[in-house]
């Protein structure tokens, strides 16, 4: 079930930050310039959390926050948040699901490709 326990949201913490407060950001040039088959970027900071735009077509490892929850918001696509209770969250564009912290969960896209913004 778990990949690499040592994923954290704290294991980012030294990522750079794709753009400064009071910027507009399009989300939707970012996600059409993402790499192909799977882009991470850390496109704002709040407070000591991180606004992620994330664009995928495999299964992203399995991970988990020690001391954060983690809001995932699907823009694009469709996310299934699979649990470590064995439980799977089926997210449509536009849907959001809470998951709180020191959960596993292991995402992974269902169809061509899934974008959500992700904050943890």
């Amino acid at each position: 079930m778990v990949d690499d326990p040592s994923v954290t949201a704290e294991s980012y913490g030294d990522e750079p930050v794709g753009y400064p407060p009071l910027r507009v950001i399009d989300l939707v040039v970012e996600s059409t310039e993402a790499a192909d088959g799977y882009s991470n970027i850390v496109v704002n900071r709040v407070n000591q959390h991180c606004l992620r735009l994330v664009v995928f077509d495999g299964d992203y490892p399995w991970h988990h926050h020690p001391t954060s929850d983690e809001l995932f918001l699907v823009v694009e696509g469709c996310l299934l948040v699979d649990l470590a209770d064995g439980r799977t969250l089926r997210l449509e564009p536009w849907q959001a699901v809470t998951v709180r912290q020191a959960r596993f969960t292991g995402p992974v896209p269902k169809g061509a490709r899934s974008t959500c913004a992700s904050r943890s």
